[in-house]
């Protein structure tokens, strides 16, 4: 279980990287039909959802055009709802990618990265 709780405390950097400025707008979570349905999934599909939300993200990030590939390794239901995050509007992608990311936090003890100017410290939030 601890290394699925690093893939999630590394999906949570990567979404908190992500949605810097959208985190600053909304303050806080918010509760939608979305986030009751994300609270209910199990650890383990969080975890894959959380990794396809940071794929999709670095796509846009990296102004990829299409969709995210087909992975052979994946299920095809779980490569279609991956081409299906290219079709969410900013807007809806990044409440999804927020919800995720609060989930995540409420979930596991996530460490909050300080960057100074010659070192990494990690800090605890709670």
């Amino acid at each position: 279980m601890a290394g699925l709780n690093d893939q999630l405390i590394e999906a949570h950097g990567l979404l908190g990287n992500f949605l810097q400025n959208y985190l600053k707008q909304i303050g806080g979570p918010s509760t939608t039909v979305a986030t009751a349905r994300i609270v209910r999934l199990p650890l383990e599909h969080l975890n894959e959802l959380a990794n396809d939300l940071t794929d999709e993200a670095d796509r846009r990030t990296n102004s990829l055009n299409g969709f995210l590939p087909t992975r052979s390794d994946l299920l095809p239901k779980r490569n279609e709802v991956r081409q299906r995050l290219a079709t969410l509007p900013e807007n809806r992608f990044n409440d999804l990618c927020a919800q995720v990311y609060f989930e995540i936090e409420k979930r596991i003890p996530v460490p909050k990265v300080c960057v100074g100017l010659v070192r990494i410290l990690y800090c605890w939030e709670r």
